[in-house]
Protein backbone atom coordinates (compact mmCIF):
# COMPACT_ATOMS: atom_id res chain seq x y z
CA UNK A 1 0.00 0.00 0.00
CA UNK A 2 1.16 3.54 -0.93
CA UNK A 3 1.00 6.47 1.18
CA UNK A 4 -2.11 7.78 -0.67
CA UNK A 5 -3.91 4.80 0.01
CA UNK A 6 -2.84 4.47 3.35
CA UNK A 7 -4.69 8.25 3.89
CA UNK A 8 -7.69 7.38 2.05
CA UNK A 9 -8.50 4.55 4.37
CA UNK A 10 -7.77 6.37 7.72
CA UNK A 11 -10.01 9.19 6.32
CA UNK A 12 -12.50 6.37 5.74
CA UNK A 13 -12.53 4.80 9.47
CA UNK A 14 -12.60 8.88 10.73
CA UNK A 15 -15.46 8.94 8.57
CA UNK A 16 -16.85 5.65 10.16
CA UNK A 17 -16.58 6.94 13.10
CA UNK A 18 -18.09 10.31 13.27
CA UNK A 19 -21.08 8.75 11.88
CA UNK A 20 -21.41 5.83 14.04
CA UNK A 21 -20.99 8.93 16.98
CA UNK A 22 -23.86 10.88 15.04
CA UNK A 23 -25.74 7.91 15.24
CA UNK A 24 -25.29 7.24 18.87
CA UNK A 25 -26.13 11.14 19.55
CA UNK A 26 -29.49 11.36 17.37
CA UNK A 27 -31.00 8.24 17.42
CA UNK A 28 -30.25 6.93 20.57
CA UNK A 29 -29.77 10.55 22.66
CA UNK A 30 -32.25 12.17 20.34
CA UNK A 31 -34.81 13.42 23.48
CA UNK A 32 -31.45 14.63 25.41
CA UNK A 33 -30.19 16.49 22.26
CA UNK A 34 -33.15 18.04 21.42
CA UNK A 35 -33.41 19.37 24.64
CA UNK A 36 -30.31 20.74 25.03
CA UNK A 37 -30.59 22.15 21.73
CA UNK A 38 -33.60 23.91 23.01
CA UNK A 39 -32.40 27.43 23.62
CA UNK A 40 -36.27 28.35 25.34
CA UNK A 41 -35.97 25.49 27.88
CA UNK A 42 -33.85 26.03 31.39
CA UNK A 43 -31.90 23.00 31.77
CA UNK A 44 -30.48 21.09 35.03
CA UNK A 45 -32.05 23.30 37.47
CA UNK A 46 -31.61 22.18 40.65
CA UNK A 47 -33.50 22.43 44.00
CA UNK A 48 -33.23 21.59 47.12
CA UNK A 49 -34.89 21.11 50.37
CA UNK A 50 -33.78 24.95 51.25
CA UNK A 51 -35.53 25.74 48.32
CA UNK A 52 -39.14 24.54 48.98
CA UNK A 53 -41.91 25.83 52.04
CA UNK A 54 -42.16 23.20 54.06
CA UNK A 55 -45.91 22.16 54.86
CA UNK A 56 -46.45 19.73 58.04
CA UNK A 57 -42.68 19.03 58.48
CA UNK A 58 -40.90 19.44 61.92
CA UNK A 59 -36.75 19.90 62.13
CA UNK A 60 -34.52 18.42 63.67
CA UNK A 61 -30.86 19.34 63.27
CA UNK A 62 -30.04 17.94 59.97
CA UNK A 63 -33.30 16.35 58.94
CA UNK A 64 -36.94 16.81 58.81
CA UNK A 65 -39.78 14.53 60.35
CA UNK A 66 -43.23 14.24 58.40
CA UNK A 67 -46.15 15.01 60.41
CA UNK A 68 -49.38 14.27 59.15
CA UNK A 69 -50.46 14.66 55.78
CA UNK A 70 -46.87 16.56 54.94
CA UNK A 71 -46.29 18.56 51.51
CA UNK A 72 -42.93 19.94 49.92
CA UNK A 73 -43.56 23.22 47.67
CA UNK A 74 -41.29 24.61 44.90
CA UNK A 75 -42.66 28.09 43.89
CA UNK A 76 -41.75 29.91 41.54
CA UNK A 77 -40.51 27.47 38.61
CA UNK A 78 -42.31 29.37 35.83
CA UNK A 79 -40.80 27.16 32.92
CA UNK A 80 -41.82 24.53 30.78
CA UNK A 81 -40.74 21.78 32.38
CA UNK A 82 -40.60 18.35 30.25
CA UNK A 83 -39.05 15.89 32.91
CA UNK A 84 -38.76 16.84 36.95
CA UNK A 85 -36.25 14.31 38.43
CA UNK A 86 -36.65 13.98 42.12
CA UNK A 87 -33.72 12.49 44.44
CA UNK A 88 -34.76 11.76 48.03
CA UNK A 89 -32.37 10.58 50.72
CA UNK A 90 -34.64 9.21 53.82
CA UNK A 91 -34.26 6.81 56.22
CA UNK A 92 -36.88 4.23 54.49
CA UNK A 93 -37.15 4.07 50.92
CA UNK A 94 -40.28 4.83 49.31
CA UNK A 95 -42.13 3.63 45.86
CA UNK A 96 -43.74 6.01 45.22
CA UNK A 97 -45.25 9.95 45.75
CA UNK A 98 -48.04 12.12 44.34
CA UNK A 99 -46.90 15.07 42.00
CA UNK A 100 -49.16 18.45 41.93
CA UNK A 101 -47.72 20.77 39.52
CA UNK A 102 -49.91 24.21 38.51
CA UNK A 103 -49.32 26.25 35.52
CA UNK A 104 -50.27 29.95 34.56
CA UNK A 105 -54.60 29.21 34.71
CA UNK A 106 -54.21 27.44 37.43
CA UNK A 107 -53.58 29.04 40.65
CA UNK A 108 -54.51 25.92 42.94
CA UNK A 109 -53.10 22.73 43.52
CA UNK A 110 -55.90 19.82 42.33
CA UNK A 111 -56.20 16.98 41.25
CA UNK A 112 -56.26 18.13 37.65
CA UNK A 113 -52.99 18.63 37.85
CA UNK A 114 -51.90 15.42 39.97
CA UNK A 115 -49.21 12.84 39.26
CA UNK A 116 -48.41 9.63 40.66
CA UNK A 117 -44.59 8.86 40.24
CA UNK A 118 -42.98 5.72 40.92
CA UNK A 119 -39.50 4.94 41.97
CA UNK A 120 -36.72 3.40 39.24
CA UNK A 121 -33.44 2.65 40.69
CA UNK A 122 -34.40 5.06 43.60
CA UNK A 123 -35.08 7.67 41.54
CA UNK A 124 -38.40 9.47 40.78
CA UNK A 125 -39.21 10.63 36.68
CA UNK A 126 -41.74 12.77 36.70
CA UNK A 127 -43.10 13.15 33.44
CA UNK A 128 -45.00 16.19 32.55
CA UNK A 129 -44.59 17.67 29.31
CA UNK A 130 -46.15 21.10 29.90
CA UNK A 131 -45.51 25.10 31.40
CA UNK A 132 -45.43 24.22 35.49
CA UNK A 133 -45.89 27.43 37.59
CA UNK A 134 -45.44 25.36 41.06
CA UNK A 135 -44.33 22.08 42.01
CA UNK A 136 -46.08 20.12 45.08
CA UNK A 137 -44.54 17.09 46.49
CA UNK A 138 -46.33 14.73 48.81
CA UNK A 139 -43.74 12.30 49.82
CA UNK A 140 -46.31 10.52 52.04
CA UNK A 141 -49.63 10.66 53.97
CA UNK A 142 -48.18 9.41 57.10
CA UNK A 143 -46.18 11.15 60.57
CA UNK A 144 -42.76 9.74 61.28
CA UNK A 145 -41.14 9.97 57.72
CA UNK A 146 -37.51 10.83 58.36
CA UNK A 147 -35.96 13.24 55.50
CA UNK A 148 -32.39 14.26 55.35
CA UNK A 149 -32.24 15.69 51.64
CA UNK A 150 -34.30 15.82 48.46
CA UNK A 151 -33.16 17.21 44.90
CA UNK A 152 -35.38 18.43 42.67
CA UNK A 153 -33.96 18.09 38.84
CA UNK A 154 -35.81 20.02 36.21
CA UNK A 155 -35.19 18.79 32.62
CA UNK A 156 -32.14 16.83 33.18
CA UNK A 157 -30.04 16.44 30.52
CA UNK A 158 -27.85 13.51 30.36
CA UNK A 159 -25.90 12.13 27.34
CA UNK A 160 -25.93 8.41 28.07
CA UNK A 161 -22.98 7.76 25.05
CA UNK A 162 -22.49 3.90 24.71
CA UNK A 163 -18.59 3.44 23.32
CA UNK A 164 -20.11 -0.32 23.01
CA UNK A 165 -22.46 0.99 19.95
CA UNK A 166 -19.79 3.20 18.59
CA UNK A 167 -17.72 0.02 18.60
CA UNK A 168 -20.19 -2.26 16.97
CA UNK A 169 -20.59 0.06 14.29
CA UNK A 170 -16.76 0.22 13.45
CA UNK A 171 -16.42 -3.46 13.46
CA UNK A 172 -18.97 -3.70 11.19
CA UNK A 173 -17.43 -1.72 8.96
CA UNK A 174 -14.49 -2.99 9.21
CA UNK A 175 -15.87 -6.62 8.67
CA UNK A 176 -17.48 -5.93 5.77
CA UNK A 177 -14.54 -4.16 4.30
CA UNK A 178 -12.82 -7.20 4.96
CA UNK A 179 -14.95 -9.29 3.34
CA UNK A 180 -15.55 -7.64 0.40
CA UNK A 181 -11.68 -7.93 -0.28
CA UNK A 182 -11.50 -11.53 0.93
CA UNK A 183 -13.98 -12.07 -2.15
CA UNK A 184 -12.70 -12.87 -5.57
CA UNK A 185 -14.48 -12.67 -8.52
CA UNK A 186 -15.84 -15.67 -10.46
CA UNK A 187 -13.56 -17.28 -13.13
CA UNK A 188 -16.42 -18.43 -15.27
CA UNK A 189 -13.44 -19.71 -17.71
CA UNK A 190 -14.74 -17.52 -21.24
CA UNK A 191 -11.16 -16.46 -22.02
CA UNK A 192 -9.63 -20.12 -22.13
CA UNK A 193 -11.72 -21.13 -25.06
CA UNK A 194 -10.88 -18.20 -26.97
CA UNK A 195 -7.31 -18.91 -26.01
CA UNK A 196 -7.33 -22.73 -27.45
CA UNK A 197 -9.12 -21.70 -30.42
Amino acid sequence: MNNRSIKKEIIKFIAVVAIALLIELLVFNFSQVSMLLNSHLSKNACYSLKDMKQVNWENYNDRIISDPDPMLILSGINNEVRVAEIRLEADEPLKSMTVFYTNSQDELFSDKGMIKANAQQGVFLVSLNKFVKDLRIDVTENAGLVLHNMTIIINPVKLNISFSRIITVVLIYLSTILLFKLQKSPDYHMYSKKEDN
